[in-house]
């Protein structure tokens, strides 16, 4: 449709693999279909109106989304810390059980062999996620009595915690820190976060048919990123379509004492209490040929020298084609 929707500049039908355009009688894109109609490139899910439902494609996939359940669409999974035992039965190092040490500021617990201690910690003992960065404390005891200063933010980029006073940069980032809900421990986290929002759904060509993007899921309620609704609304429809190919190359990963899907969890970018659980701040970057996700890796970035990816799949009609090295390279 043209930007009135009073004129059909073009018609096709919606495919697995893409639009059967009734000019050419080619399968293509969506933008592909968008651009030889005339079309805004920009807008492409806002000028397809599908026919029967009197709606464009944009609000079909902002309704197929919101058709999940409410668990299915959860971005945060709270694990119950009450009854006689609050604490991880887990690792939060190695995953294994055994005998345990437990932080005394969260649920984790871990192996002392982990933790690479020869005894058990006296007093009031701490993990790393529930100590600064810098000065390794829970209390930062030479800040002021202020308790914005001596409470313990959680970097946007790199997730460890920090006091705001113990960063070497306090100055330069107390002016951004607060921008979106989002805090960083020092300006190289900020450049790394701004930089990867700003790659968010961007389209890289590499060789013929294929191209990568980077993508995220966009959670209701979550800080404000730079994409639109049509571009959020795109990376969720791809991140549905991720999971499903990480189905179709791993068997179901349950964590035996929440039930919670290690896999889902993992590639919707979903927070949890338990830090083992945690999995807020991944990113997903998918190898594309046309519209169709051919391989997706999970990646988390810490800060400017660690990242890690516990899962990248391709789908089997794909496999032995050097598609992951496409998708890395």
């Amino acid at each position: 449709m043209d930007e009135s929707r009073s004129k059909v500049l073009l018609e096709g039908l919606l495919t697995r693999d893409g639009i059967n355009c009734s000019c050419c009688s080619k399968v293509v894109t969506v933008l592909e279909f968008v651009a030889h109609a005339g079309g805004q490139p920009s807008k492409p899910y806002r000028n397809i109106l599908v026919d029967g439902l009197d709606n464009d494609l944009l609000h079909c996939l902002i309704s197929a989304w919101d058709k999940q359940s409410d668990s299915e669409r959860q971005a945060f999974f709270p694990v119950s810390t009450e009854g006689d035992d609050p604490n991880d039965d887990t690792c939060g190092i190695c995953g294994d059980g055994g005998n345990l040490i437990c932080c005394d500021g969260c649920p984790s617990t871990f192996h002392m062999s982990c933790l690479e201690l020869e005894e058990l910690p006296s007093d009031d003992w701490r993990c790393a996620n529930c100590s600064c960065k810098f000065c390794q404390e829970h209390l930062n005891h030479d800040a002021p009595d202020n308790a914005e200063v001596d409470s313990l933010h959680s970097c946007s980029q790199c997730e460890e915690k920090y006091h705001p006073a113990c960063s070497p940069e306090t100055e330069d980032l107390s002016s951004v820190s607060n921008q979106a809900g989002n805090h960083f421990c020092q300006q190289s986290c900020r450049l790394l976060f701004e930089e990867l929002q700003n790659l968010l759904a961007v389209k890289k060509d590499l060789e013929p048919e294929f191209a990568c993007r980077i993508i995220q899921c966009s959670h209701e309620n979550a800080p404000e990123t730079v994409l639109d609704l049509d571009g959020r609304v795109e990376c969720n429809s791809k991140i549905a379509v991720a999971l499903s190919l990480m189905d179709e190359c791993f068997l179901p990963i349950v964590d035996q004492r929440t039930g919670i899907n290690l896999i889902r969890n993992v590639v919707y970018n979903c927070g949890s209490n338990f830090l083992r659980l945690d999995f807020h701040g991944f990113y997903i970057f998918i190898l594309e040929r046309g519209d169709e996700i051919v391989s997706a890796a999970s990646v988390r970035i810490h800060g400017t020298k660690l990242a890690e990816m516990p899962f990248i799949g391709t789908r089997h009609m794909y496999r032995r084609q050097g598609m992951c090295r496409r998708l890395l390279d």
